[in-house]
């Protein structure tokens, strides 16, 4: 099965267990759950997705798949997923892969955001601001701490 990808119709927090998405194409028919796995990335962050309760609803099994951090997500931001086992290969048990210290944690803006000093200080990491906005967006960006010196932040 081929990569497909659609993207966030609600915005997620770091605690949510389903995710509302633009279309469910392409994710297990809907009311059917826990038959088969799927590997769903938003942002940076993998998941592993089990079923689609309803219409455009789908089910999360496990937040933080692969290692990855469990972060909040933006309305509109991309999500990219596959049934294929074949498509992505797991981790072997007790290893740890990192990426490489200049590859970004990635966050999508789907609406104005106010980036706030503790925002910035929780990043703790370079991070690449992904605009999903259809409008004009209205961002204000805290002034960093001279901790965060070379924190790299961007905005694609």
């Amino acid at each position: 099965m081929a990569w497909q990808s659609t993207t966030l119709a609600a915005p997620v927090t770091k605690d949510d267990t389903t995710i509302a998405v633009a279309s469910g194409t392409g994710f297990p028919a809907i009311g059917v759950s826990g038959t088969k796995n799927f590997r769903v990335r938003i942002d940076s962050e993998w998941m592993l997705a089990d079923g689609q309760p309803f219409d455009k609803v789908v089910k999360v099994k496990r937040r933080g798949d692969q290692g990855t951090a469990v972060a909040p997500h933006d309305i509109n931001a991309s999500v990219v997923f596959s049934g294929s086992p074949f498509d992505i290969t797991a981790l072997a048990a007790a290893s740890l892969t990192n990426p490489p210290i200049w590859d970004p944690t990635l966050r999508t803006i789907g609406g104005d955001l106010v980036i706030t000093a503790d925002m910035v200080a929780a990043l703790g990491e370079n991070t690449a601001f992904l605009l999903h906005k259809l409008t004009p967006a209205a961002i204000t960006l805290a002034k960093p701490t001279f901790a965060q010196d070379g924190l790299v932040v961007s905005f694609s």
